[in-house]
């Protein structure tokens, strides 16, 4: 996946491409993971033709990655490690064999409910093994 400069997300965000309530959900989101902790990173992606989102890490770790999608009305969402039964309450969740699961969210309430969860994954991927 290819590393895309800030403003064509925002761009594509703020364009006709994606709905208020896709804005919504995005904006809450993005403000949860950047105020995770001091040493996150983040970075814009899009694959011509394909996805396009925003991934956080802390160090090498990605903590959280949206993918939104416009032509569905949701925004992806994937947080290693995070509680199936948040996922599930909070939308819609595409279970990956060997991957973690990604959920559909459509709406603020859903987004909300991912905060914890966010800061969680945040809070393990600083976490170091030998």
């Amino acid at each position: 996946m290819g590393e895309t400069d800030i403003r064509e997300f925002e761009d594509r965000v703020n364009s006709l491409e994606c709905s208020d309530a896709m804005r919504r959900v995005i904006t809450i989101v993005r403000g949860i993971a950047a105020q995770a902790g001091a040493d996150v990173q983040m970075r814009a992606h899009s694959t011509p033709g394909s996805g396009w989102g925003l991934t956080y890490k802390r160090g090498s770790a990605v903590f959280c990655r949206m993918d939104p999608k416009p032509q569905s009305e949701h925004v992806c969402i994937c947080i290693p490690d995070a509680s199936e039964a948040v996922l599930t309450a909070a939308g819609t969740v595409h279970r990956r064999k060997n991957a973690p699961s990604w959920v559909d969210i459509s709406d603020p309430r859903g987004a909300t409910m991912l905060g914890p969860e966010i800061l969680a994954a945040y809070g393990r991927a600083g976490v170091r093994t030998r």
